[in-house]
């Protein structure tokens, strides 16, 4: 039987994380784990995992740095990554950062269920305009067909996230996740879907004008960033 798990990472609560959390939680019976910076100060239970850039640097190596992307000691995406490799027990990971509101966590999720895909996320077939000068170790590594990755709201596979892993041991340098993860893809043979259109509206919108608390007159089903605090329906 497929089973799948929703991750949320974050630093920390702060003024609207907890809420949007919240609200996921409240809306979805689906399984959901915290990821947390080891600077939070969190302790690691059942749903609670910690992810540590020093560990994964110990795993991997300096070459992590450019895969992190912008903000080189986090390890918020390989640190999931890493864990759900790890977890025999789903088939497949949202991963969605702690800025994402989600109207209604079941229907969202469940919309995707009956898509096998290895990765789901917002798909482009451009390269970044910060490519080939920011983050970049080889650029002969990038996926010749879709090579970027938009990553805020994804769902992997655990066959991808394990392949991820396997190449991050062998290979001398890395990218930036965006462009690295769909290269994994490529070179694995592995299934690249895109989210449905009426799901990737907002996430297009840098910001949106409404007022607090008042999640009726939000026209979008899922939403990045979001950074407001809301009152969970």
């Amino acid at each position: 039987m497929t089973k799948t798990i929703v991750v949320i990472t974050l630093n920390g609560y702060n003024s609207y994380n907890r809420s949007l959390i919240h609200h996921i939680k409240k809306t979805t019976t689906y399984e959901i784990f915290l990821g947390w910076d080891d600077k939070s100060g969190k302790k690691e239970d059942e749903y609670n995992f910690i992810n540590s850039y020093n560990s994964l640097l110990k795993h991997f190596g300096y070459k992590i740095n450019n895969f992190n992307g912008r903000w080189i000691k986090n390890p918020a995406k390989l640190g999931a990554i890493y864990w759900f490799s790890k977890n025999k027990e789903a088939n497949y990971m949202w991963l969605i950062e702690d800025d994402v509101y989600i109207r209604n966590g079941n229907k969202f999720f469940d919309s995707y269920e009956n898509i096998n895909s290895d990765l789901i996320c917002i798909r482009d077939k451009e390269l970044p305009f910060w490519f080939p000068d920011y983050r970049i170790g080889n650029k002969n590594i990038i996926a010749s067909s879709l090579p970027l990755a938009h990553l805020y709201v994804v769902r992997f596979s655990k066959k991808l996230c394990e392949k991820i892993v396997e190449e991050l041991k062998i290979t001398n340098d890395t990218n930036h996740h965006e462009l690295f993860i769909p290269y994994v893809v490529e070179k694995h043979n592995l299934i690249y879907s895109d989210l449905f259109e009426n799901h990737k509206n907002g996430l297009k919108i840098n910001s949106i004008n409404i007022s607090n608390n008042h999640l009726q007159t939000v026209n979008y089903e899922i939403i990045h960033p979001y950074k407001k605090k809301i009152i969970s329906i």
